[in-house]
């Protein structure tokens, strides 16, 4: 059976996530439609398809009422609204897919207790880059939808921003995101901006020495697994990072994010840069072996043959 994995663009993970699973389940003979962030990254007909898959935002999963079987895969990093939670009731999804044990608790706070199922993110394409050189160079993505929205604030940006200028730290931060002019009150003398689209994510994490991840929440949390990955030494909290376990080696970041925090990782992770770039690419292949599609398409098989075997059951 072959099924096409590659390497992610930053369009959005949400896109890359939902095209993935399309491909899975193509490959096994599923007719599903899937929609992200407000299109249609598979489709094979409202009138033929039997499953639709709706992944990223709650307000994309109005179409699922189209379809016999409804997988809402929802990434939530905040307590659930009440307007969100009655879009949720209304389209009554047959499963809700949530990526991490964080996000699943947010889903039981909010009342949904059943019809809940853990279904990781994972990885496409790998390529990792042995003896890299030393760039001094620190990459944050994040992707935001409008200028100042949550998903901006929960990441820590301002902290960050902050921390290079009251500190000066001499590392370059490389910052993949959109909006520079708003980021304007902040020193950015030793700040670079990558504000259009990059083709190969996996090439960017491979030019810097270590990835920021100062998330206050995460619904996964794939920038800093793809960090792993590729062996790029991880700077990150943990909050929604299942990943993130005891036999994982990062430099943690506790909460609340601070700027002294975000200084004090930056001189942890560079004292010993050498080291820590070997251990990164020591655990590399493992973590990337667990989370890799091929790893875990059969979960997302599994679950989609689970739900079908009920309605025809």
């Amino acid at each position: 059976m072959k099924i096409q994995f590659f390497k992610r663009t930053d369009t959005t993970s949400f896109d890359y996530l939902g095209t993935c699973i399309s491909e899975i389940c193509r490959a096994h003979g599923h007719k599903v439609v899937v929609k992200s962030i407000n299109k249609f990254v598979e489709g094979e007909g409202i009138e033929r398809a039997e499953v639709g898959m709706s992944y990223g935002l709650i307000s994309d999963i109005r179409h699922l009422a189209a379809y016999p079987i409804k997988i809402a895969g929802l990434v939530c990093e905040k307590d659930l609204t009440p307007k969100e939670i009655k879009i949720i009731k209304n389209i009554d999804p047959t499963e809700i897919w949530v990526p991490s044990e964080f996000v699943m608790k947010k889903f039981q706070e909010a009342g949904f207790i059943k019809n809940l199922a853990l279904v990781p993110h994972g990885l496409g394409e790998v390529t990792k880059v042995k003896n890299k050189k030393r760039t001094d160079k620190v990459l944050m993505i994040f992707n935001s939808y409008k200028k100042a929205d949550f998903s901006v604030e929960r990441k820590g940006i301002f902290e960050v921003l902050e921390a290079w200028g009251k500190y000066k730290i001499p590392q370059k931060l490389i910052l993949r995101t959109k909006y520079r002019n708003y980021y304007g009150k902040y020193d950015l003398s030793n700040v670079s901006f990558i504000e259009d689209r990059v083709e190969d994510i996996g090439g960017l994490l491979n030019d810097c020495d270590a990835v920021l991840c100062p998330s206050y929440s995460e619904g996964f949390g794939i920038v800093g697994l793809e960090a792993l990955a590729h062996g790029v030494p991880l700077i990150s909290t943990k909050t929604g990072n299942d990943y993130l376990q005891k036999d994982v080696f990062y430099t943690h970041i506790d909460l609340p994010v601070t700027v002294e925090k975000i200084k004090i990782a930056i001189d942890e992770t560079y004292l010993d840069l050498d080291i820590n770039k070997k251990i990164a690419m020591g655990q590399a292949d493992r973590v990337y072996k667990k989370y890799k599609w091929q790893s875990l398409y059969k979960i997302i098989e599994k679950r989609i043959s689970v739900l079908k075997s009920k309605r025809y059951s």
